[in-house]
């Protein structure tokens, strides 16, 4: 919709001025790290930007002066172990993912806890649950927002039963 109208040039994917912008970027910086790069026309439809290491810790040093000592190597192999132990305690979260979503190398893929949930959701492409509905929303993303919808209000209502209002 950025160009509807047909009268603008490029967008800027890189000019996010916005705080959610810089939060993710700074979180990037510190907690993982994501290698992200485009190889330009014919492969896709953005300016040639490959992936570059370096160039990367020098704008989260330049940025935010904090350095990542994560390898892309602990990322894919290592984090959802690391997921597992510092979540351990953590109760009333639902960790969804589709098996179309390209980010679900990094998902939690079994219970951790009985507080949580780990939802595989067939079909579904990035956050495909948390988006408003729509009529062709597959079957397996309807489910899925109703066990948790579900799942939240049975939090609310044992929260409001030992007396903690929201």
């Amino acid at each position: 919709f950025y160009n509807s109208t047909g009268d603008k040039t490029c967008f800027d994917i890189y000019g996010a001025t916005a705080s959610v912008g810089r939060t993710w970027t700074y979180q990037t910086c510190t907690e993982f790290l994501m290698p992200l790069g485009q190889y330009g026309p014919p492969n896709d439809i953005f300016p040639k930007r490959p992936w570059n290491q370096q160039m990367w810790e020098r704008q989260c040093k330049a940025m935010f002066g904090v350095e990542n000592k994560l390898s892309w190597e602990e990322i894919n192999y290592g984090m959802i172990e690391e997921y597992q132990r510092t979540l351990r305690f953590a109760s009333n979260i639902v960790f969804s993912y589709g098996t179309e979503d390209p980010w679900k190398v990094g998902c939690l893929r079994q219970q951790i806890n009985t507080e949580t949930l780990v939802l595989e959701i067939q079909g579904a492409a990035h956050h495909l649950d948390l988006r408003a509905p729509q009529p062709k929303d597959p079957q397996s993303v309807k489910n899925a927002r109703e066990k948790e919808e579900e799942l939240i209000q049975q939090w609310i209502a044992k929260k409001r039963f030992r007396g903690i209002n929201y």
